[in-house]
């Protein structure tokens, strides 16, 4: 996104200056520790041939990659939390501890690095249209989820279905992986989701999940169209989502702007308060607080710290950045 609205570039080298340096593999102390370590390491069911989830019967699925057994155990939580179906991703050559070796040049680190990297899956999941909202889990390897998870995504029609990320991780933050799930799955709904730790009781599950409110997320669509052309995003829960909706309906002018993005500016700023910050990826909504207005990303733009998240897209993507002229936004009934 090279947009004069990006940081000044004096606050751009301090926050390049801050960031850690890239490597080969996941040092001591990284998040991918949490899963990456352990050692017993756990292959999962072993030769099994797995076409449907554990406990088939309900529109949930707790879908899950675990090398180690952490993601697992929040798995499982999470199923009894929401009474969902579980199901385990299974790699077809299963992670040894030679594999999960991070200070070696190791298997996980090779398909970290690799960006053509799709390790087989192990069994799939037939009923998948059975189901609306699917929970992935997966350690964060190295800032990124495990390139098993692309195989998972790229197997699939996700059109239509909530995908809410979890992930479990000794320090670093879930928002890189949620990018790659929307650029992956972009006819799905995908909520920010949370990281967990190899603590989180229980309680801290449940209580997340509470809070997800998806009764009420359902209803918070919203439809952005010209004379030719219907985007339908999904917003989240946040303030700067609600004060957006009070405002509809809108008859406005979009603009494109830069090489990857189509604006339009509702009549009164939103308050970012409470409000997550975007990851700048393919298919989200945002809003650029200092110029107030809405952005429509229809490839990646690299994030900062005054571009919010307010939802991400349902249906529509190709032709976002054809959405130019005058548009009508509305709630989606």
């Amino acid at each position: 996104m090279t947009r004069s609205k990006l940081w000044s570039s004096f606050f751009l080298l301090l926050f390049c200056l801050s960031l850690p340096a890239c490597s080969t593999a996941p040092g001591p102390g990284s998040a991918a520790q949490s899963e990456m370590t352990a050692s017993q390491v756990t292959p999962g069911k072993d030769g099994v041939e797995q076409s449907r989830p554990e406990h088939a019967g309900t529109n949930i699925l707790v879908a899950y990659f675990s090398a180690t057994g952490t993601t697992r155990d929040i798995a499982e939580k999470l199923a009894l939390a929401t009474g969902g179906d579980l199901h385990e991703i299974v790699p077809e050559n299963p992670y040894t501890a030679d594999d999960l070796d991070y200070n070696s040049d190791c298997r996980a680190n090779r398909e970290q690095n690799d960006d053509a990297a799709r390790p087989a899956v192990s069994g799939n999941i037939d009923n998948i249209e059975d189901y609306d909202v699917i929970y992935l889990g997966y350690p964060i390897w190295w800032g990124k989820m495990p390139k098993i998870l692309y195989t998972f995504l790229e197997s699939y029609d996700f059109s239509e279905k909530t995908i809410i990320p979890f992930c479990t991780s000794g320090g670093s933050g879930i928002e890189v992986s949620v990018g790659e799930i929307r650029s992956l799955a972009s006819d799905a709904t995908v909520l920010d989701g949370s990281r967990f730790s190899s603590s989180s009781s229980q309680d801290i599950v449940q209580a997340w999940v509470d809070g997800l409110n998806l009764e009420q997320r359902k209803n918070m669509r919203i439809s952005v169209k010209n004379d030719q052309y219907e985007i339908i995003y999904t917003l989240n829960d946040s303030t700067a989502a609600r004060e957006l909706t009070a405002q509809l309906p809108l008859t406005l002018e979009a603009e494109p702007f830069s090489n990857n993005e189509i604006t339009f500016y509702p009549p009164q700023k939103l308050n970012t308060e409470g409000t997550p910050l975007s990851s700048g990826a393919a298919g989200s909504l945002s809003y650029y607080a200092p110029w107030g207005d809405v952005v429509m990303f229809y490839a990646p733009c690299d994030s900062n710290g005054s571009l919010y998240e307010i939802g991400s897209i349902v249906s529509g993507i190709e032709n976002v950045s054809s959405l130019t002229g005058t548009v009508t936004i509305s709630i989606v009934e």
